[in-house]
């Protein structure tokens, strides 16, 4: 068995793909998430990732892009959009330097991720949407000791009286981070960067990115064939008889949300373990193993919290398998659970999923 493809091999093969129409002088370009998937190796094997194959698709989207079909119009269950070429804005890539003397311990397991800069706004709106990759520097003696810890896409870009813009985005951290004290091209972006003196600045370096993308694909494929390595965070909760903070504001290294696992505790004991868009029941499917299992979505994207603010885990805490996450998460804005319901009652009745699931587990080595 091959290969299991990640977001960043997704990420260049849609790069390439671009490239070449580019150089044979098209104007646009239907790219299909299923030949996508075979062209890294994913399918049949993965299909499982087809989500993560659809998610680079869509988060790739500009101005002139459109998509032709989606799950589950029309026959099968692929994507397919129509990219505008030339591509104006194929990823870039920009360094973000972690100086742990001045900003303490970096957070690497989350899913958002955030950097203060102080350079121009015009400057910083280029990386939106875009890849930051974030560096950590230790003085260990007399040498500073480099190590990757995150990448993530900025969404966010606000000012900050003190530090002057925060940017923040969704993206992945390396757990443990990886050191870049070995890597052969690492001394090219080093001297290219003035040493980090600008803190954030864009990558140039087709060396230094090619990588920086070998460094990421490799660490998110051993996540994916060890679970146990993946840190699993989950957005918090609160109960009905107490209330708990959240979204309180903590300086670590970057600004996180303060999150108390007593309010995930306290919606899970109300709901139960179970989908509450497709009804999906781990414990049902996978016995002992599953019990319990669950993810909790938060209603309102963390992004929008600036404050602190009280929840209360019925109205704003919902649990979800983590199909139904990852498509409340898909497009630009977080969709309303009820229209995911909505969606998937097009396709059938919600308390036939589980056993719809279940007739689909036949495998030939169990019957």
């Amino acid at each position: 068995m091959g290969k299991i493809p990640t977001v960043v091999d997704f990420d260049l093969a849609l790069s390439n793909l671009f490239r070449q129409a580019e150089r044979e002088g098209k104007r646009e370009l239907v790219v299909n998430s299923g030949e996508l998937h075979r062209l890294v190796g994913g399918y049949p094997a993965y299909q499982n990732r087809i989500t993560t194959c659809c998610g680079a698709m869509r988060r790739v989207m500009t101005a002139g892009d459109r998509i032709v079909h989606q799950p589950p119009e029309g026959n099968g269950a692929s994507l397919d959009i129509t990219y505008a070429l030339p591509r104006l804005s194929l990823i870039r890539h920009f360094v973000a330097y972690h100086k742990f003397s001045e900003w303490g311990p970096y957070e690497t397991g989350q899913e958002r991720f955030s950097h203060y800069s102080n350079r121009p706004l015009t400057f910083l709106e280029k990386s939106k949407g875009q890849r930051i990759w974030v560096i950590g520097g230790e003085k260990n003696k007399r040498q500073t000791e480099y190590t990757l810890l995150s990448y993530f896409s900025p969404d966010l870009i606000e000012s900050d009286e003190e530090k002057g813009f925060h940017i923040e985005g969704d993206g992945f951290g390396f757990t443990p981070p990886i050191n870049l004290s070995s890597v052969q091209w690492f001394s090219e972006l080093i001297k290219e960067q003035h040493n980090f003196s600008l803190g954030i600045n864009e990558i140039k370096n087709p060396n230094v990115i090619q990588g920086l993308l070998a460094l990421g694909s490799e660490q998110e494929q051993v996540l994916s064939r060890d679970p146990e390595k993946v840190p699993f965070h989950y957005p918090e909760e609160v109960p009905s008889t107490k209330t708990y903070v959240e979204g309180a504001v903590k300086q670590i290294t970057v600004n996180r949300y303060e999150r108390d696992q007593d309010a995930r505790t306290d919606c899970i004991n109300h709901y139960g373990a179970k989908c509450q868009a497709c009804e999906f029941d781990f414990e049902e499917i996978y016995g002992n193993i599953g019990k319990g299992y669950i993810h909790v979505h938060h209603i309102k994207p963390f992004n929008e919290i600036k404050t602190s603010y009280r929840v209360d885990p019925i109205k704003d805490l919902i649990p979800v398998c983590p199909n139904c996450h990852a498509m409340l998460h898909t497009g630009k804005e977080v969709m309303d659970i009820a229209d995911l319901k909505a969606l998937i009652m097009q396709l059938c009745i919600p308390d036939k999923v589980t056993q719809a699931f279940r007739s689909k587990l036949t495998h030939p080595a169990c019957g």
